[in-house]
């Protein structure tokens, strides 16, 4: 008998027919992409451009008003699959938007400080590329002497349309596949952390303390928010 142990649920739907103004979309993001050309991410590669720096909010603007609310209906669904304590529920912390022009992709990376992210992509032309999740067991994988190669072991490619919707946990890594297109692919990404209370103690469960202008300042308190939370949970024990 052979046990498939440790599985990964990735959630994938499409909103292709769900009444998205694709098009008042992209009138907000093209002037975004090319504003983000002098403050990109390091993670953009060979022509990749993310607003992330930008403007990593843009599921505040009424124009992605109805893409949002798609989004946490998914991430609701998502979120019984993931078996997330009843008290919470998801939130949108953070939204913003990748350029892959022809040749571009994104480097590996995860989320680690969100319990689910969510990539809605706009436009994935054919041959564009899809996402590729990384193995978690990838650095004990790589010491055995496999046939063939050992990216078919640690990596696995979710093929994607435009349209779709695709939802994992933030600590998985990934990354994307080169646009081999002659195209651009547009994908809108989604932190989404939980709100409500957590374990025992009834302690609010945002990741910040306050909101604050500067994502510097973002990831210092989200670490602060981190270790309130193991305090918290040793209160309990």
């Amino acid at each position: 008998m052979i046990l498939n142990l440790f599985s990964l649920p990735v959630y994938r739907t499409s909103l292709l027919e769900s009444g998205i103004d694709f098009d008042k979309i992209r009138s907000v993001l093209m002037p975004l992409f090319e504003q983000s050309k002098t403050k990109n991410v390091n993670l953009e590669r060979q022509g990749g451009i993310s607003t992330y720096w930008v403007d990593g909010e843009l599921h505040k603007r009424e124009e992605f008003k109805k893409l949002s609310f798609l989004i946490l209906e998914q991430a609701k669904l998502y979120w019984k699959i993931l078996d997330i304590r009843d008290t919470l529920e998801p939130e949108i912390e953070q939204c913003w938007s990748n350029l892959h022009t022809p040749g571009a992709f994104t480097e590996q990376h995860s989320h680690s400080l969100m319990p689910m992210v969510g990539s809605f992509y706009l436009d994935v032309p054919d041959d564009s590329g899809n996402i590729v999740f990384i193995n978690p067991m990838e650095y004990g994988l790589t010491h055995i002497p496999y046939n063939g190669s050992i990216e078919n072991k640690i990596e696995t490619a979710v093929h994607v349309s435009s349209g779709d919707l695709c939802m994992f946990p933030g600590w998985v890594r990934h990354k994307t596949e080169n646009n081999n297109s002659n195209k651009n692919r547009i994908v809108i990404t989604f932190n989404i952390r939980y709100k409500g209370t957590y374990l025992q103690s009834n302690s609010e469960y945002p990741n910040m303390y306050k909101k604050l202008t500067s994502h510097e300042d973002q990831l210092i308190n989200q670490v602060l928010t981190q270790q309130r939370i193991i305090e918290e949970f040793k209160k309990v024990r």
